[in-house]
């Protein structure tokens, strides 16, 4: 663990950067990953009760969740390398 905070260390110098690339890291956990996360495991508690129409809710809840994540990798990507840079 203290190799890896020195490895980063040395290339990062700019604590803005680690900051932006953990809040972005968290907030999308949070917007995305773990409602997805909670309302997957409400409409599997259902069982059989769960209609159609929450199973075909919670597929549109992981595509929009898919697509939350991808524009969140993005992000920190695009941070990572104008922040490194």
């Amino acid at each position: 663990m203290l190799s890896l905070i020195t490895l980063i260390a040395v290339f990062v110098t700019d604590l803005g950067v680690i900051n932006s690339v953990g809040g972005g890291t968290v907030a999308v956990a949070m917007v995305f990953v773990f409602p997805l996360l909670m309302f997957q495991k409400a409409i599997g508690n259902l069982g059989f009760a769960a209609t159609k129409g929450q199973r075909l809710e919670v597929k549109i809840a992981a595509i929009l969740a898919f697509s939350g994540c991808l524009i969140g990798i993005v992000g920190v990507g695009t941070e990572l390398y104008l922040g490194v840079a």
